[in-house]
């Protein structure tokens, strides 16, 4: 029934469909060579969790960085110390890093700071795009 069908308006980020990066990011990523470009893909895929974490320090650990973009632990940390000490474009939070459970493992979480991210305005003000508008429809029912 055309009567029971309601439209709302969904607010669509822009924010949360980009990954943007500067020139001078990418710049200075590709002026390290290989390693600099393998230090890019993790550092995007970290962005990708800020993202969706919607803050500038998110959550993540070794194997959801090595198991998304399919390269080992050791080669992830050693990439992670290289954007934190080389490039100094993260800061690693470990929390608790002294507390260990019954099988030896750090109990505490890894949190990736970002140092250089985009806040929602400067994204649209750079892409020249607003954030829209769109209709959706939505059913309503009667008890």
């Amino acid at each position: 029934m055309l009567s029971d069908i309601n439209f709302v308006k969904v607010e669509v980020g822009v924010e949360q469909k980009y990954i943007p990066i500067s020139v001078d990011m990418y710049d200075l990523f590709f002026s390290k060579g290989k390693r600099g470009l393998e230090a890019l893909m993790v550092y995007l895929h970290i962005y990708r969790a800020a993202k969706r974490q919607k803050t500038n320090k998110p959550w993540v650990t070794i194997r959801y960085i090595a198991s998304g973009l399919k390269i080992g632990k050791s080669k992830t940390m050693d990439l992670l110390r290289f954007l934190e000490k080389d490039l100094g474009v993260i800061e690693i939070d470990r929390q608790n890093k002294k507390e260990r459970d019954t099988n030896g493992r750090f109990t505490g979480k890894t949190y990736i700071k970002l140092k250089y991210i985009m806040c929602a305005k400067t994204v649209r003000q750079k892409l020249g795009i607003p954030c829209t508008q769109i209709r959706v429809p939505i059913q309503v029912r009667n008890a």
